[in-house]
């Protein structure tokens, strides 16, 4: 679908309103505002780096067949977006940050990596997971990612175990009908183990490239990335790549002595060199037999 067709001008105006209305927190405010305190205590991301996803779960996909987490991971880095398709703001917002870091990041789903989309409402259908899917992939513009980038339903006791197994706190509000919950996404490497998470509802392309490079053990990406992973460091109070600018100087600092180190190596051999010729110079007689 070309760039400048309808559906992809009504989803940037979406994206605008969206942003009038206060993506970042006023949105979300508006969305957890008229719930208990206690209720919000109850909701978070409690990351669990190294914790290992249960892929003998049982979930439905967007066509209403059951299918295993396992089949599922196949071989690439997986990018887990908890979300219910039925939230006015939140997931929806955090679904379309990432579709606009996926649209202009070099790694595609599909290919380097795979993406799974998977409601933690238990009351919703395959026909809501459908019409996500439908959405997002025109969106997208990849035919990779038809076959990369799944939409799943389950049921509360295959739901409950996978949030849990990732620190995904959610809360259920009875007066509104709705789950709170916190926005952000989970970097899972292809055995299904927790590798990084990302916080918040946009996301640059960098730390998504980033943190899909070291859940895959560096078997994607490039050489530039392996440079931008000594310059970056994560972290994980803020679920993103910062410079690591201690970590840069004390590169510097090591190389810059193991290049001391080697010049002096070297000038140290050279003199003893010159030394040993002065000490022993060409015997004259050998020269001259030579020369004949």
């Amino acid at each position: 679908m070309p760039r400048g067709s309808p559906i992809d001008r009504l989803a940037l105006l979406i994206a605008g309103a969206g942003i009038c209305l206060g993506v970042w927190t006023g949105a979300a405010k508006a969305q957890v505002a008229p719930m208990t305190g206690k209720l919000l205590d109850d909701v978070g991301i409690e990351q669990r780096p190294g914790a290992e996803v249960p892929l003998d779960l049982w979930f439905r996909d967007a066509d209403d067949r059951p299918v295993q987490l396992r089949q599922l991971f196949r071989g690439r880095p997986v990018v887990l977006n908890l979300v219910f398709y039925r939230c006015p703001r939140l997931c929806k917002m955090t679904t379309a940050g990432l579709l606009r870091t996926l649209r202009v990041m070099e790694l595609k789903a599909g290919q380097a990596f795979d993406i799974l989309t998977i409601s933690f409402d238990p009351r919703e259908p395959a026909s809501e997971a459908k019409a996500a899917r439908r959405t997002a992939l025109t969106l997208y513009e990849q035919p990779s990612a038809t076959d990369g980038w799944h939409f799943l339903v389950g049921q509360a006791d295959s739901i409950n175990a996978l949030v849990q197994s990732v620190g995904f706190r959610v809360a259920f509000d009875n007066d509104l009908d709705q789950y709170a919950h916190a926005a952000g996404l989970v970097i899972l490497t292809p055995e299904g183990r927790v590798s990084r998470y990302l916080n918040g509802v946009e996301f640059a392309s960098r730390d998504l490239r980033l943190a899909l490079v070291e859940a895959s053990n560096n078997r994607i990406g490039s050489v530039t990335d392996q440079v931008l992973l000594l310059c970056y460091q994560y972290n994980p109070k803020i679920g993103k790549y910062s410079f690591a600018v201690h970590g840069l100087l004390k590169g510097l600092g090591i190389s810059t002595v193991l290049i001391l180190a080697g010049s002096i190596v070297w000038m140290l051999r050279r003199e003893r060199r010159a030394a040993h010729n002065e000490n022993h110079p060409p015997d004259a007689a050998a020269t001259k037999t030579d020369d004949v």
